[in-house]
């Protein structure tokens, strides 16, 4: 009887000793990763000013520089004719005229500005205008010369002109017949590195006509000054 006593009493000693052996090892709980904080962007109040960007680089080509039309007189074979003028403004070279559009249009070609009659014309009627930088008026002078007389043409050198353009004028005449061609070109220097070359392609008896009215579509020539940052009427240099 007393050894079931004794017996009983150390088991009763034993099992707890037992359950503390079998419990885990405290473990470490395991962190629930961080989110970083992240910075809102902070809206200002007003948008913030920018520079104006030109995309195309030509800045002569911004609306609202110039009056959309003019009205002007011309003298056309004697008779005074009035006609009204709308505005172009090159989108290859830095300057801009006025236009009469109910009779001539106006297309890019070969690198130049050309003008054409909107009426078929015989022989071949254009003004054509190209600009080019960093070159000698004169020896533009001189190509041209070398070029028209080696194309048969009696050649006339007139010099610095004042009408229509300030410029150097030269012109070709091959012949006397009424549709004989007729070249003339204007070289007007632009007041800084470049020159524009304006050719009127013609025939005798459409100079006085055809001629006249691209004369005096280039009175109204208007140069970019890059200084100013806006057109101004050509000066005569020489």
């Amino acid at each position: 009887m007393k050894r079931n006593i004794v017996f009983f009493a150390v088991l009763l000693l034993l099992i707890p000793m037992l359950v503390w052996g079998c419990a885990p090892e405290d473990v470490d709980p395991v962190e629930e990763p961080r989110e970083e904080p992240v910075d809102e962007p902070i809206e200002p109040d007003e948008p913030l000013p920018s520079d104006p960007v030109d995309e195309n680089g030509k800045p002569w080509m911004e609306e609202g520089l110039l009056e959309p039309e003019k009205t002007v007189t011309l003298v056309i074979e004697g008779m005074e004719e009035e006609l009204t003028l709308q505005l172009h403004v090159s989108s290859q070279f830095p300057y801009a005229l006025y236009l009469d559009e109910e009779r001539y249009r106006l297309e890019e070609k070969d690198g130049k500005d050309h003008i054409h009659p909107r009426v078929d014309v015989e022989p071949e009627v254009y003004m054509a205008i190209e600009y080019r930088e960093a070159v000698e008026i004169t020896n533009l002078l001189s190509a041209l010369e070398a070029e028209l007389v080696g194309a048969g043409a009696d050649v006339q050198v007139e010099g610095w002109v004042e009408h229509p353009l300030p410029a150097l004028h030269i012109y070709g005449i091959h012949g006397s017949a009424w549709d004989d061609a007729v070249e003339r070109f204007y070289l007007m220097e632009d007041g800084e590195d470049g020159v524009f070359i304006v050719q009127q392609k013609l025939f005798v008896e459409a100079v006085e006509g055809h001629g006249a009215r691209f004369d005096g579509i280039l009175e109204e020539f208007l140069v970019w000054n890059r200084e100013k940052g806006q057109f101004l009427q050509p000066d005569l240099h020489k």
